[in-house]
């Protein structure tokens, strides 16, 4: 909210503390006549942004959130809908093939059946096709069949399934974390601790995060050899992205 500071044509001293300058943006949003929309993502419930709503003016606030319950007095529910199953089939399809002729297995009933085991959700969607990416050759129904095994405890594995509609999805995550090396795991676990709305490009950088030194002097050793390693980190991440565990 404070980088808009410099979009509205407010000049503010560089030293501006981050919430000074959200509430100067916040002020010249109310008494302005353009009409703005304001999109707070992954908020973590109405108290977080009690104060971050123009009292007044031409402002329009879209909300984010796996929080409830939102008070009606302010906000109104919007639920998204998941796909239609032949878009879902088609996404994972599209996501799985990539552009390959279908291996056996691979047609549009067994994705439609595959796409309503994963509860038409993109992500699920998205994640399994990056995994059956990898075995071109593993018709759809194999993937449903070890989804119903994490699902109902048949694996050796301890897989962590949530009660409730995430159930499919963590599922899914399961799978795709079992194919990660050491490298891509240690990675994981560093991302895990971090904040969920994105990473800086200038995490691994040492010319651009002058503290570096420091962070990696806070971490295990396997880490932070990884992060002094950039042919064997930029491997790492490109798997992770291969798989869909990590977006840029």
């Amino acid at each position: 909210l404070a980088a808009l500071a410099a979009d509205l044509g407010l000049a503010l001293p560089a030293n501006t503390p981050a919430p000074q300058a959200a509430r100067t943006v916040l002020r010249t949003l109310a008494q302005g006549a353009e009409t703005r929309l304001l999109v707070y993502d992954n908020a973590q419930g109405p108290a977080a942004l009690r104060e971050l709503r123009p009292d007044r003016g031409r402002v329009h606030i879209l909300v984010t959130s796996r929080d409830a319950p939102w008070p009606e007095t302010h906000y109104r529910e919007h639920r998204p809908r998941v796909l239609d199953r032949d878009k879902a089939a088609e996404l994972l399809t599209a996501e799985a093939d990539h552009g390959r002729p279908p291996a056996p297995g691979r047609d549009l009933a067994a994705a439609r059946a595959l796409a309503e085991t994963l509860g038409d959700l993109p992500l699920a969607l998205v994640m399994a096709g990056a995994w059956l990416r990898d075995t071109p050759t593993t018709p759809f129904s194999d993937y449903a069949e070890r989804l119903d095994d994490i699902l109902h405890g048949r694996t050796p594995e301890d897989y962590p399934v949530p009660e409730g509609v995430e159930r499919t999805l963590a599922a899914t995550i399961g799978l795709s974390l079992d194919r990660c090396g050491e490298d891509e795991t240690a990675l994981l676990r560093l991302f895990a601790h971090m904040a969920p709305e994105g990473l800086s490009a200038d995490l691994f950088d040492p010319a651009r995060m002058p503290n570096l030194a420091v962070v990696r002097a806070e971490i295990p050793a396997p880490l932070s050899e990884l992060m002094e390693d950039r042919p064997r980190l930029d491997r790492a991440l490109a798997a992770l992205a291969r798989r869909s565990l990590l977006t840029g």
